[in-house]
């Protein structure tokens, strides 16, 4: 039911509902998480989608191509991109360039869940193909914080309960840096 779905428009992120329980015991709630943006280590981090890169054959019927899943595993340098307020996410396995160069490989990989420390830190938002082949922008989750109405944030804590009250209350997905400990 496409009434059911939640938009921010200006953070560009949607909640897609799907049938089940909120109590379902077989799934466990999304915990959100934030990055740290002072100079500090790489962030491990990983994402699972379907991007153009993967497209192949159907076993079952070869004539009929489909995208198969790729997991993503990399890492994000969490002072990078910090003007436009995205992550770079760096990808440990790099896909060959599109033989259509107006196409990027990655297409189709927008609006994967980007992990780190087993929170939910962002979604990919996209490919720009000047950074190379292994770089992929991320909107960060604190986005729905700064772009959501009230009415809005509403709607999303009722579906997602677990969804802290403010952006401080977003759990710390890096380490404190050396000069946050002293």
């Amino acid at each position: 039911d496409i009434g059911r779905v939640l938009t921010i428009q200006a953070a560009d992120l949607a909640l897609l509902p799907i049938d089940g329980q909120v109590n379902d015991l077989r799934c466990e709630p999304t915990l959100f998480g934030r990055l740290d943006r002072d100079p500090g280590p790489p962030v491990p981090v990983s994402s699972a989608g379907c991007p153009r890169f993967k497209l192949r054959p159907d076993p079952a019927r070869p004539s009929v191509l489909l995208r198969d899943l790729h997991y993503a595993v990399g890492s994000i340098q969490p002072l990078s991109n910090v003007k436009t307020e995205r992550y770079e996410f760096a990808v440990d396995v790099v896909p060959s360039a599109d033989c259509e160069p107006e196409r990027s490989p990655w297409e189709g990989m927008s609006g994967a869940a980007v992990w780190g420390s087993d929170r939910l830190i962002g979604l990919v938002g996209q490919h720009y193909p000047r950074e190379g082949l292994g770089i992929l922008t991320v909107r960060p989750i604190e986005q729905l914080f700064r772009c959501a109405a009230e009415a809005e944030m509403k709607a999303w804590r009722a579906a997602l309960p677990q969804i802290p009250a403010t952006l401080n209350g977003v759990w710390l997905a890096t380490p404190p840096t050396v000069r946050k400990i002293e």
